[in-house]
């Protein structure tokens, strides 16, 4: 196995970060902008201004990341006849826009409207089945040229994203530490690591406030840090390293509890997976991280409770969640094999803390 030759996109964070997108073509070449309704509502006068000599396309991109869904926009004349896409968007518009360029062998631009995922400049796309359960994690030939961050779209979204955001930011340090410990590590895998631990840094510094300007749908220093700590941060250490060892229990987690109606009708992603890195912390006993950490969660309001989820630890309705999460495609490489028990006790004593 070894970590993927991708290069890393460039990041333009700025205020009217549109402004900077036709750099990125050449005169002639045909434009299709694939983003969700509500980004694209938000973008699309912008987008069109500062393309206006490249007059591009513009299609919403449906309700959910599904390789049918990926067919059927890759199908479009629009789409399929374009030079290279432009993804708008949360994680979800942005993993379908990127896996419909890998379909298509086409370059990728990402402009992402709200700070809760690495989306906008990973290289792989997070595949949903039609019942929107998780799927697949699917690895991308390439990252996008390039991703635009415009802040005061952003900033102007509704707080729980970039709260959400904050919480799968805090997984990547984590996860990955786990996945690579005890392996001899080649340069990349080695960089990946060392860039993710910044996260945990960041966060801390400026989380809460980011909140609080975030609240306020103000720009600040706090939000643009971590804003970028979210998208640029965790989507770099992920372009260096092979999709397998860039998650491990706690989205193997947050997959399994999919099948649950209620966290896709009312939790978000990184919330999901917030609670899912204090079970991998309480599972591999560390302590110090945890008394680190439940500051902030406490702070802003992340989950550290199953049932804080809607779902109660019993073993008669945690169903197949428990073989789920640890038979999952993220634990296939780590500092050693999570069980059932294991995971069952982390969940029960999280309750009592």
């Amino acid at each position: 196995m070894s970590t993927l030759a991708i290069a890393l996109p460039q990041v333009k964070s700025m205020l009217k970060c549109f402004d900077a997108l036709s750099a990125y073509l050449r005169q002639g070449q045909t434009v299709a902008v694939i983003g969700g309704q509500t980004a694209l509502s938000k973008t699309e006068t912008q987008i069109r201004e500062s393309l206006a000599n490249w007059s591009p396309s513009f299609t919403v991109y449906g309700k959910e990341c599904t390789q049918a869904n990926i067919s059927r926009l890759a199908e479009l004349p629009e789409i399929r006849n374009a030079d290279i896409l432009i993804g708008v968007g949360g994680g979800k518009a942005l993993d379908t826009a990127k896996a419909v360029a890998d379909q298509l062998d086409k370059p990728i631009l990402t402009i992402p409207t709200i700070a809760s995922t690495c989306a906008a400049t990973s290289a792989i796309s997070v595949i949903y089945n039609e019942d929107h359960a998780f799927e697949e994690l699917r690895g991308l030939k390439r990252a996008p040229l390039a991703s635009f961050l415009p802040m005061e779209v952003i900033a102007q979204a509704p707080v729980k994203y970039i709260w959400a955001g904050i919480g799968d930011t805090l997984a990547k340090p984590v996860e990955i530490e786990f996945s690579v410990r005890g392996r001899t590590l080649s340069v990349e895998e080695a960089l990946a690591n060392q860039i993710s631990q910044l996260c945990i840094e960041q966060c801390l510094l400026h989380g809460e406030k980011a909140i609080e300007n975030a609240k306020m749908g103000r720009v600040s220093e706090a939000l643009e840090q971590t804003a970028f700590t979210i998208i640029v941060t965790t989507g770099y250490a992920s372009c260096l390293i092979a999709p397998e060892l860039s998650g491990s229990l706690a989205h193997s987690l947050n997959n399994a509890l999919t099948q649950f109606e209620i966290i896709e009708k009312e939790h978000l992603h990184g919330e999901v997976v917030a609670f899912g890195v204090l079970v991998l912390c309480t599972i591999d006993a560390q302590v110090e991280l945890i008394k680190r950490l439940r500051p902030l969660y406490k702070a802003i309001g992340l989950p550290t409770k199953l049932s804080q989820l809607g779902i109660q630890p019993d073993r008669g309705h945690l169903g197949n969640l428990l073989r789920d999460t640890v038979s999952g495609e993220e634990m296939r490489f780590g500092a050693y094999q999570v069980d059932e028990e294991q995971l069952f006790k982390a969940l029960t004593t999280l309750e009592t803390v």
